[in-house]
């Protein structure tokens, strides 16, 4: 069965990601195309408008066979680690190709080393920035990846016809595109009262303990929890060597309470764990160890499933419920 794959948030599911999985089966002329997604929180530390059930309904809908789960503590980290996990969960499966997005789609620019020198006290994604678009920072680490692992790269070239998913995301939290499958309450301010008095609370020795809380931004954060506001303790918070998508990653790590010890131990990611699947899904999965219920996850990921959903759910007036979609 030659299967292809592919990485994406769904934050939201939108008309360019229903675009990516039709030219993934025609590009690749696949029997079966696996889907492995973020569930509650994005890379960009950005919590989800759709819940991974309803991220799942839409990717099978759209003709993906397999939708599986990229853990919180695996998908919010950088570009970099980002892409490491996410293949190496799905090279689990017989994958013959990867498909991605890219808004050059050109492999050569995508490889390509950054035009000015690396400036080691600055971020990662501005260094990578000098020359690359954001979408593309993902692009180039998947096809890092997939040379390692001897899977045929197949870039889709963004269309300026769909709207982007920040794009959507942006109308939709400023209130000028509303959608009742999006859940109003997954926005950063509604967190942020949890998240100060967290940080206002506790000693920056403790919260240096948690994973991604380095080079002392423990105590850039501390103070900056005087802000009354999250887009206030947000601008504060933004330096040459921080950029918003760190930060919010960071102060979800903190809330989530997960330390440096625990991932220490936990530095590789080879598990199928599944959203969702149509009958050949089921088939394509039928070989491998396939982890269906909670039970199934290890002790450290049913920690990290728990905590995701309790902090998802703090800010709903209902409980979103941990489910396998089956079609």
């Amino acid at each position: 069965m030659k299967c292809c794959g592919i990485i994406a948030e769904f934050n939201p599911f939108h008309q360019g990601h229903a675009y990516i999985i039709h030219e993934a089966r025609l590009r690749s002329r696949c029997d079966a195309l696996a889907v492995i997604t973020t569930s509650y929180y994005s890379q960009r530390g950005l919590p989800s408008l759709m819940s991974p059930a309803a991220k799942t309904k839409a990717a099978l809908a759209n003709g993906a066979d397999l939708v599986l789960e990229l853990p919180f503590c695996f998908g919010t980290q950088g570009a970099e680690q980002f892409a490491r996990y996410a293949m190496e969960a799905l090279h689990q499966l017989p994958i013959d190709a990867l498909c991605f997005g890219s808004e050059s789609g050109d492999p050569a620019a995508l490889m390509q080393p950054p035009k000015r020198t690396i400036d080691p006290s600055t971020s990662y994604h501005r260094n990578q920035g000098y020359h690359l678009q954001p979408n593309d920072i993902l692009a180039s680490n998947y096809l890092i990846h997939c040379k390692k692992m001897h899977i045929r790269p197949i870039i889709v070239q963004r269309d300026p016809r769909f709207e982007s998913a920040t794009a959507i995301r942006d109308a939709f939290l400023n209130g000028t595109r509303p959608d009742e499958t999006f859940d109003t309450n997954q926005r950063w301010e509604a967190y942020y009262p949890y998240l100060r008095t967290y940080l206002q609370m506790t000693d920056v020795q403790t919260l240096s303990r948690f994973f991604m809380v380095d080079e002392g931004i423990e105590s850039l954060l501390k103070k900056n929890a005087r802000a009354k506001t999250w887009e206030e303790f947000l601008e504060r918070s933004v330096t040459k060597k921080y950029t918003k998508a760190r930060i919010r990653r960071t102060c979800l790590w903190i809330m989530m309470q997960i330390t440096k010890a625990q991932m220490q131990k936990h530095g590789h990611f080879d598990q199928l764990i599944l959203l969702g699947m149509n009958e050949t899904g089921r088939q394509l999965v039928k070989n491998h160890q396939a982890i269906s219920r909670f039970s199934q996850l290890d002790p450290f990921l049913q920690e990290v499933d728990l905590k995701s959903r309790m902090l998802y759910n703090s800010v709903r007036p209902d409980e979103t419920k941990r489910q396998v979609i089956i079609v």
